[in-house]
C-alpha cells in the first residue's frame, strides 16, 4: 500500500450564499448520525484499520440518504470523497475515479443552489482525489477549477478549517509560476490549528502537512516538533513512516 497517497489526497484537501441564509443551515439539517458515521470512516482511514472502513463508509452512505434536497448531495459527495481517498491509498485508481466523479456530480447539484464554503471545499478535494488516481492531465485540464473553488471556499468561511486544509494543499504543491507559495501554506495551516472547530482528524492532516512544510524550509526542529504530534495522534501509522524519512533525511 502506498500510504503516502493519503497525505497526497487530503492536502488537496460550509456559509450558504443563497438570501440570508448560512453554514448552519446545511449543516444543522445533517443528521448527528451521519456525522458520527462519517468521523468514523475517516478515523478509521487515517489510523490505517482498512478491514472496518467498507463497513463505516456502507453506514454513512445509507445515512445521507435519508437527508433531504442539498443536505442530501452534500452528505453523498462526503462519503464519495472519503471513499475514493481510502481507495487511492490502496492504489485502486480506478474505484477512486468512479468515486470521486460520482462525488462531484453530487457536489456540483448541491452547489446549484448557492455556493457554501465547505461544499467548494469538498469540491476541490474531489479534484484532488481525481488528480491522485487519473495523474496530470486531469490536472491540467481541472487543477483551475480545484484551486478556485478552494480560495473560494476560504472566501466565504475563513473559519472553516477544512478549507485552510485545501487552500493550504494548493500552496504547497502548486510551482511558483501556478501560485504556488509554501509560506503562504504554512500560514493557512497555522490558521488552522487556532481554530476550535478543528477535530482530532483534521489536526493530524494539519501537522503532518506542517512537518513536510518545515523539511522544505530547512526547519528540522519545527519538523521534528510537528511530527511528533502528529504521531501522538495516530502513532504507527505508515503514512508518517513517509514523512518521518523526509524528517531524518532533512537532518542528516
Amino acid at each position: 500500500m502506498n500510504r503516502e497517497r493519503l497525505f497526497f489526497a487530503v492536502r488537496y484537501r460550509l456559509v450558504l450564499a443563497v438570501a440570508f441564509t448560512g453554514i448552519t443551515v446545511v449543516l444543522a439539517a445533517q443528521s448527528s448520525d451521519f456525522t458520527d458515521h462519517i468521523d468514523r470512516a475517516q478515523t478509521l482511514i487515517y489510523s490505517e484499520r482498512d478491514g472496518q472502513v467498507d463497513s463505516a463508509l456502507t453506514q454513512a452512505e445509507i445515512s445521507a440518504q435519508a437527508q433531504q434536497g442539498t443536505t442530501r448531495e452534500y452528505a453523498l459527495a462526503q462519503v464519495n470523497l472519503l471513499r475514493a481517498a481510502w481507495h487511492n491509498q490502496n492504489n485502486r485508481s480506478r474505484e477512486a475515479v468512479r468515486a470521486a466523479q460520482s462525488g462531484i456530480d453530487q457536489i456540483r447539484t448541491a452547489l446549484e443552489t448557492g455556493e457554501f464554503s465547505d461544499g467548494l471545499r469538498v469540491l476541490a478535494d474531489l479534484h484532488g482525489q481525481m488528480m491522485i488516481a487519473r495523474g496530470l492531465v486531469y490536472m491540467i485540464r481541472n487543477g483551475s477549477e480545484a484551486r478556485d473553488a478552494a480560495l473560494r471556499s476560504v472566501e466565504l468561511d475563513a473559519a472553516n478549517p477544512r478549507a485552510l486544509i485545501s487552500i493550504a494543499g494548493f500552496y504547497l504543491s502548486a510551482p511558483p509560476a501556478a501560485g504556488g507559495d509554501v509560506a503562504a501554506g504554512v500560514q493557512a495551516l497555522r490558521q488552522a490549528l487556532t481554530l476550535e472547530t478543528l477535530g482530532q482528524n483534521d489536526r493530524f492532516v494539519v501537522l503532518g502537512m506542517l512537518a513536510r512544510a518545515a523539511v522544505r524550509q530547512n526547519n528540522g526542529a519545527d519538523a521534528e516538533q510537528f511530527l511528533a504530534q502528529a504521531e501522538a495522534i495516530y502513532p504507527g501509522t505508515q503514512f508518517m513512516d513517509a514523512i518521518r524519512r523526509e524528517v531524518a533525511e532533512s537532518s542528516t
